[in-house]
């Protein structure tokens, strides 16, 4: 996600996922899919959509916030909770514009996943666990 149009809509910084997701035979993603791991894009951002929406939309991870120039975060997180991303609205967002890292971690049940500065310390609000489809209380 890359900011916000003038109405203050959400507006992704790479659409292909986005098109890969619509060309799909139903348009969504398979209900098994319950992460989607992205990279390239020069920040690190944890999406997750709304549970109760009535397509499946996974969250999704991009981590690319460790080797060039950083992409500007232009946006509040907190202002595009709620806003529809492809019909389905934001249900938690979390963006950190500094170089560093991420954690994914197999609990077990489900997945933890952290963010690391450049100097291997945890950036506060990053600690999240994938809870369903959402990242509830990330500390």
């Amino acid at each position: 996600m890359r900011g916000a149009t003038p109405a203050g809509n959400p507006v992704w910084i790479d659409e292909i996922l986005s098109a890969a997701v619509a060309s799909t035979s139903l348009g969504i993603l398979d209900r098994r899919i319950n992460l989607v791991l992205a990279g390239h894009i020069h920040l690190y951002q944890m999406l997750a959509f709304d549970a109760s929406a009535q397509f499946h939309r996974p969250p999704v991870v991009t981590v690319g916030a460790s080797g060039t120039e950083l992409d500007p975060q232009t946006w509040q997180d907190s202002a595009l909770v709620g806003r529809p991303l492809d019909g389905v609205a934001i249900g938690e967002l979390v963006t950190v514009d500094q170089f560093g890292y991420g954690v994914l971690r197999d609990t077990g049940t489900t997945w933890n996943l952290r963010f690391f500065n450049q100097f291997g310390t945890r950036v506060p609000g990053t600690d999240c666990t994938l809870v369903g489809t959402r990242f509830p209380d990330c500390v």
